[in-house]
């Protein structure tokens, strides 16, 4: 072979080889250590082109503040302390200009600053152990994730926060305080905070088989309005046989019920009353708090009553018959007894629940009934269940005019993997309500979060997937990246985890943190708790940290506090504060239209007291008459 052969033999070979090594150098299968990689952000398109059961395979996103620069690292920065973070934060009477507030949390226009408790804070973290929620979480046997809720005995905090309340635990007593930490109760450890609001926007307090409220004796309430309950005797013949809404109101102006204060000598708990429908629907439906729509849920209960005392009723009934007739034929009214009509007890049952969407004039928004309805927002979508037999607890979504948006059960998928089989694509409700299942039933930036189910048809209609996603108004996926899970959804930002480490993504798809977290909370009025570090602090919606890692134990933003603990300092209370006037409770419409569209309380009982007052006057009469003909008889 010529040398010249040889040559160009060898020419070709490194060609070849140079052109191997490009192509693994840019399939990253290694680095050349003088070549710096130029390094980009991956950007998960937010609306995929269609719903996809299967996320493609993606490397994880690189979250902007670990991206390499061109420029030097910059040095690390040296942790604060206990004492200079505590040091860092004026007392709340320092800010004479601020208020607590409830509005979200806005680097520039808000200040978190420390606040005092008219009572002693206790060191330790848990004072006694209590009976406390637990959720397990089994599979069915069609593989449904199916998650049921118990109680265990599990220590509970020393001071806990209840919708900007503070409750103070010294291990004997539990103090109710404002947010300012002065206390309202001494001691309210009978009381079991319920986890929920009334339709007014009153903590509820559970004791003895009744509802309370913390009433405090000086600002006059318009009342705790929560029975917005209705029957089917609510809606009359006419409207129940008109195919399209008539604009009638629903109960006349007269009838209604609402409960006030009953307290005359000052502050206290004060009972109430409580529609408990609503229960298990708000927790996890913070429109309930921000709803900006007019429409508003009602809810009908469909009842069946049995008369229990059906033969004293027909006793008296004969009886008034048989007066009426000796009347008729012509026999002295007057010395004929009077029998008094027996009322009917009725014993009800509760048969279904339905609930209505009514106008801010109190009419019926459009003319149909669910068995699920949850609110609308701003968004203007509405999560609903249809009277479905089959799938009492599939979701649709509907406009502020009952137009179906979308229904995630049309659409159906066939997979390699599944052969010919049809794959049936839902979103369900939730098993628990509680903040395990934040962001759903509501839609918030223009997202929801849903429980997706994958149903096999071919297979005895098998569950394969059942997870939380994201949605948008138009029932399309957000593309998470491939391994991540969906934990929560607040403030138009998605709490993901991947291997037992935590972070935040915006809905663009970009990053807020990095996945540097142990544990971390969903949003609450713009702040979140989290954990680095194994301590835990408390960062903004711009991802800035706003309270140093430094505490062993912090709660979530609670109407405008956070309460925090650290093993050797004990607790410390923090409250947001602003110049902005504090944002008034969102209450639902429904107390506004209380005096129209809720229970009929008043006026039965009015009715009733005319008849009774109608036959006192018969018995009157005829006791006069009676006395008459006595007195002629004794003067004869």
């Amino acid at each position: 072979m010529s040398n010249t052969t040889l040559k160009k033999t060898a020419y070709a070979v490194i060609l070849c080889l140079i052109a191997l090594i490009t192509v693994f150098y840019a399939r990253g299968d290694f680095d050349i250590g003088f070549i710096k990689r130029p390094v980009t952000e991956e950007v998960i398109p937010a609306y995929p082109d269609k719903p996809d059961p299967e996320v493609t395979e993606s490397a994880d996103p690189i979250p902007e503040e670990t991206q390499q620069t061109d420029s030097a690292p910059a040095p690390a920065e040296k942790e604060p302390t206990y004492d200079e973070v505590i040091a860092a934060f004026a007392d709340k009477s320092a800010h004479a200009d601020k208020h607590i507030t409830n509005t979200p949390y806005r680097g520039g226009t808000h200040i978190l600053a420390r606040t005092a408790s008219d009572t002693s804070l206790p060191a330790e973290l848990s004072l006694r152990d209590v009976p406390t929620r637990k959720l397990v979480t089994e599979k069915n046997k069609k593989g449904s994730n199916v998650t049921t809720e118990t109680t265990e005995n599990a220590p509970q905090a020393a001071v806990r926060l209840y919708f900007g309340y503070i409750l103070v635990d010294d291990g004997t007593r539990v103090a109710l305080c404002d947010k300012s930490g002065k206390v309202l109760v001494s001691d309210v450890s009978a009381y079991k905070l319920v986890g929920y609001c009334d339709l007014s926007g009153h903590p509820l307090f559970f004791k003895d088989g009744k509802y309370y409220y913390y009433y405090d004796g000086v600002n006059v309430l318009s009342g705790t309005i929560v029975l917005d309950t209705i029957t089917p005797e609510t809606f009359t013949a006419e409207y129940q046989n008109t195919p399209e809404p008539t604009g009638m109101a629903l109960i006349d102006a007269t009838k209604y019920s609402e409960t006030t204060p009953t307290l005359t000598g000052g502050a206290g708990m004060t009972e109430c009353t409580v529609d408990e429908n609503y229960f298990g629907r708000i927790a996890c439906n913070s429109s309930y708090y921000n709803r900006t729509t007019d429409i508003s849920r009602i809810c009908e209960i469909r009842q069946t009553k049995t008369v229990t005392n059906q033969t004293e009723v027909d006793a008296a009934n004969a009886a008034i018959a048989e007066r009426d007739a000796r009347i008729a034929a012509g026999e002295d009214p007057l010395t004929i007894p009077i029998t008094a009509p027996v009322e009917p007890i009725y014993e009800v049952t509760d048969e279904k629940t339905f609930w209505w969407y009514v106008g801010a004039d109190g009419n019926i928004a459009f003319n149909n009934c669910f068995i699920e309805a949850y609110d609308f927002t701003e968004d203007g979508a509405a999560f609903i269940v249809a009277d479905e037999e089959d799938a009492p607890d599939k979701l649709t979504v509907i406009d502020p005019k009952g137009a179906v948006l979308f229904r995630a059960a049309s659409k159906n998928y066939y997979f390699a993997e599944n052969g010919a089989a049809k794959v049936w694509d839902g979103h369900y409700l939730p098993d628990t309500f509680g903040v395990e299942n934040t962001g759903m039933l509501t839609f918030g930036g223009g997202f929801a979060a849903v429980r997706r189910k994958l149903l096999d048809t071919s297979n005895g209609r098998v569950f394969i997937s059942d997870k939380t996603e994201l949605v948008n108004t138009r029932g399309e996926l957000f593309n998470l990246p491939k391994g991540y899970t969906l934990v929560a959804y607040s403030d138009s930002r998605l709490l993901v985890s991947k291997n037992g480490r935590y972070g935040f993504m915006k809905t663009t798809g970009q990053w807020l943190t990095g996945m540097d977290f142990e544990y971390a909370e969903a949003f609450r009025e713009g702040l979140a708790a989290v954990c680095k570090g194994g301590k835990f602090g408390v960062i903004d919606n711009d991802g800035n940290i706003v309270i140093p890692f430094v505490f062993d134990h912090i709660t979530s933003c609670s109407d405008g506090v956070i309460a925090a603990w650290e093993k050797d300092h004990g607790w410390s209370i923090f409250c947001k504060m602003t110049a902005e006037p504090e944002a008034e409770a969102q209450v639902n419409p429904v107390q506004a239209l209380r005096r129209r569209s809720i229970a009929t309380d008043v006026y039965e009982y009015a009715e009733k007291e005319k008849a009774n007052a109608e036959l006192e006057i018969q018995i009157q009469a005829q006791a006069q008459y009676q006395a008459q003909i006595q007195a002629q008889e004794q003067a004869n």
